[in-house]
């Protein structure tokens, strides 16, 4: 028995996807949701991800309310 994999040729390699905000997906311009301050990076990073630009405001000490600009 070998002590290496088998390698094999010619199969694609299937979409990343990116499930973790996939409710991004169903923002319009201009709607907003509120979100831990902890989180806007990372929001920020999934929607750029798919061509969108949000803007966040803080409102309270440890939150954001996050929109979605185009």
């Amino acid at each position: 028995m070998a002590n290496h994999p088998k390698i094999e040729r010619g199969i694609e390699m299937p979409d990343r996807g990116n499930f973790k905000h996939d409710w991004l997906d169903k923002m319009e311009v201009g709607d907003s949701f509120v979100i831990l301050s902890s989180r806007v990076a990372g929001i920020r990073t999934s929607a750029s991800n798919r061509g969108m630009k949000l803007t966040a405001r803080r409102t309270k000490s440890n939150e954001h309310r996050v929109w979605r600009i185009s």
